[in-house]
């Protein structure tokens, strides 16, 4: 039996539903997970299901509803927002399947050490017990204006070649301060054990807070832009 995902955009939703496609693959399903060509690199970090380019898949044009048939399972869980309740856009992919969301984190990914090493030493040339901030001001191509100034330097999430979100583990893991707008990063934060006197700041609306409030289980601090 083959599973198919259709939840090919948005970084952060892409890794809230990685539970799900693992759920699948140990109940026996081959499960099929087409993402963004700019995702695939995330692949590495998973061996309970395959990610393949979206462009395999005519995925716009499917139905928004769930189908189980004797050859696939379809899983439509990017139409999660569907609804009256914004709020419950997050929950709902869950709940379209009948699982529990507040188990989202448990699913296992490989992380890549090598790669994180390279971007805590050599990209981003960071010293052992080194104190910094993260800071994340972008979402959805939008920035956020607020600053961070408290002595410490300031590490700015961005791309870099080769280096996955996941691979920027190590770096959350030992930051002082996390100062960030709600975003995938947020994702990242929950599989990760934070320092114990991390402070974690989420910038944000009303509405953004909403989309994902119910799912961030990490003490953190909010305010409002």
């Amino acid at each position: 039996m083959i599973a198919v995902i259709n939840q090919f955009n948005g970084l952060g939703d892409i890794i809230f539903v990685c539970s799900i496609a693992e759920h699948y693959s140990l109940c026996g399903y081959k499960v099929i997970f087409p993402v963004n060509s700019k995702y695939l690199n995330l692949k590495k970090h998973f061996n309970k299901f395959e990610m393949v380019d979206m462009e395999r898949f005519n995925l716009c044009d499917l139905s928004n509803r769930v189908c189980n048939n004797p050859d696939i399972l379809y899983l439509p869980l990017r139409f999660s927002s569907d609804c009256t309740d914004q709020s419950m856009t997050m929950v709902n992919k869950y709940s379209m399947v009948k699982l529990n969301h507040k188990n989202w984190t448990n699913f296992n990914w490989q992380r890549d050490r090598q790669t994180e090493k390279k971007l805590y030493y050599d990209i981003l040339q960071l010293q052992e017990n080194e104190q910094y901030n993260i800071v994340n001001k972008n979402r959805s191509n939008k920035e956020f204006k607020f600053d961070v100034d408290n002595g410490l330097r300031n590490i700015y999430l961005k791309e870099y070649e080769n280096v996955t979100l996941l691979d920027w583990a190590c770096v959350v893991e030992n930051a002082q301060n996390i100062h960030t707008v709600g975003t995938s990063l947020n994702y990242l934060i929950e599989l990760v054990e934070l320092k114990k006197d991390c402070k974690y700041y989420i910038y944000n609306n009303e509405y953004d807070y909403s989309l994902y409030s119910k799912v961030i289980k990490k003490d953190h601090n909010r305010i409002h832009i």
